[in-house]
């Protein structure tokens, strides 16, 4: 639990996010929304928080444009985005327990694994070097310069493979 409670400080100063680093750091480390385990990350988090605001400000992570609503029907295409999200967030836990199991099938010596997936994320990194790091420059930039769709959707999915090679190799 102490573990966890780092992280979810780590998270939540990181990105601003208290409650958002308490729920990632539950499913995450502990794989389920257990309530015994929720209170202490809660804490943590938002001690942190605390912490972070008083040292660094209240200012938001990223700058984000003002939008308006041209037409009530948008909200059901943000709703649709939002279940678009959900559907991209079970895959990624998916590739992250199936990067694990295929990694422990292959029964390779770790340093070898980690190797491996070290050059697949350096291959990658060639071509889309936003792809390392926490993410949090690359979405920054989203609303610096305009990307072209098939540019963010190649970053979303390279994503989607990487991380779990490095997860799952070690």
């Amino acid at each position: 639990v102490a573990v966890a409670c780092g992280a979810a400080a780590g998270l939540a100063c990181a990105y601003n996010t208290p409650l958002g680093a308490a729920l990632f750091t539950m499913e995450i480390i502990f794989g389920s929304f257990a309530l015994e385990a929720f209170a202490p990350l809660a804490v943590a988090s938002a001690a942190a928080t605390l912490v972070s605001w008083a040292s660094f400000g209240h200012d938001p992570v990223f700058r984000v444009p003002l939008l308006a609503l041209s037409s009530p029907w948008e909200i059901g295409l943000y709703a649709g985005l939002g279940v678009l999200g959900g559907v991209v967030a079970a895959g990624f836990l998916l590739a992250l327990r199936a990067s694990a199991a295929l990694f422990t099938r292959a029964r390779l010596p770790r340093p070898v694994a980690m190797a491996l997936a070290g050059l697949a994320l350096g291959v990658v990194t060639l071509g889309f070097p936003e792809i390392v790091g926490n993410g949090r420059e690359a979405i920054a930039a989203l609303f610096d310069r305009p990307w072209g769709a098939g540019h963010v959707l190649a970053l979303l999915l390279l994503r989607l493979v990487v991380t779990p090679l490095a997860v799952g190799s070690g």
